[in-house]
């Protein structure tokens, strides 16, 4: 452990001043009072602070920016929001995925580190190594101890097939997104378990696989209802994006939301508030989120002793027209 300014005064025998003064090389001190502080300081591991750092960098790959900007937005604007209230400066980096490197990042004057990153675990170390305070936002590395503000992914999704259940839905279908991404996969997991839990239709013919773009969606639920006439009453999708494009396809097919087939999505973006009919969700406090993490980075850069954990923030269900009980009138 390294020794302090105060420690150092007290062994040479002097006040914090003069220590100060002395390590600074200031030439109001003498020569030989100098050497003797600057030996203790050496011998005993002195650290010397840096200047109190003002900027917190967001740092996301640009691709999947692009996919989930829908959602990310509000989590930047709490980021954004708690930055100025501790009278400290944001700054936003969206970076290419085959160029996602610290060469890409201004580090001077930096405090510390948001990072929402995919398949950037390399750059993650990276700059752990380099011991700038770190925090990342629905993302975590398993083998590393850094702190994570992560959606309850696996709980919100087994709420919103509880409800689905209550509502006398046994064949509900999934549309899974990529399950490469952390979030995707905990939700699968979610899903999968609340399956086994509230006894509903084990069908791996349910499962879809998609991207998380409303096109993308589109055409695999498109495809699945091409392939069937053992329709689900009930589809849960993995995000609100994917979830528009399953309802796209559903009306195309002339079946009618939530009539002949209800639809859930997860997140609880603006749009879903837009669509026709407007869409049931589990929604996600993604200001709050942003602000949880600014304020764990926060702790870290101020060297407070805390655990290397990961905050969990739940999703509550968002009611709308999407959804209904089976056999209750529209």
């Amino acid at each position: 452990m390294s020794i302090t300014m105060k420690e150092i005064a007290k062994i040479a025998g002097v006040d914090i001043s003069t220590v100060s003064r002395a390590l600074n090389n200031e030439s109001t001190i003498s020569n030989d009072v100098k050497r003797r502080i600057i030996n203790i300081a050496q011998k005993n591991n002195y650290k010397r602070r840096r200047p109190a750092a003002k900027n917190i960098s967001y740092v996301i790959d640009k691709r999947f920016f692009h996919l989930t900007s829908h959602f990310y937005n509000r989590v930047i604007e709490g980021i954004e929001e708690e930055v100025k209230n501790n009278n400290l400066i944001f700054r936003f980096n969206s970076l290419d995925p085959e160029e996602f490197s610290l060469k890409k990042i201004n580090v001077n004057n930096l405090a510390g580190m948001i990072i929402t990153s995919c398949y950037h675990d390399d750059f993650i170390i990276e700059v752990k190594k380099l011991g700038i305070p770190i925090v990342l936002v629905d993302y975590y590395l398993p083998t590393e101890d850094i702190s994570s503000v992560l959606i309850d992914n696996i709980d919100g999704i087994i709420k919103g097939m509880r409800y689905l259940a209550g509502f006398g839905h046994k064949r509900i279908a999934y549309l899974k997104g990529d399950v490469n991404e952390i979030g995707s996969h905990d939700r699968f997991i979610g899903y999968r378990r609340a399956v086994q839990l509230f006894g509903l239709d084990d069908d791996e013919n349910l499962i879809m696989d998609c991207d998380f773009s409303i096109t993308g969606a589109y055409s695999s639920m498109k495809k699945f209802l091409e392939s069937t006439v053992d329709y689900p009453t009930a589809l849960f999708a993995v995000n609100d994006i994917v979830a528009i494009g399953a309802m796209e396809a559903i009306k195309e097919k002339n079946l009618k939301i939530p009539e002949d087939i209800c639809v859930l999505g997860f997140d609880d973006i603006d749009l879903a508030n837009e669509v026709i009919p407007r869409l049931s969700t589990m929604h996600v406090r993604k200001r709050t989120i942003g602000k949880l993490a600014v304020q764990r980075l926060l702790q870290l850069i101020g060297n407070e002793e805390i655990e290397y954990s990961k905050i969990l923030v739940s999703p509550v269900l968002c009611e709308r027209e999407s959804t209904k009980r089976i056999g209750e009138e529209g």
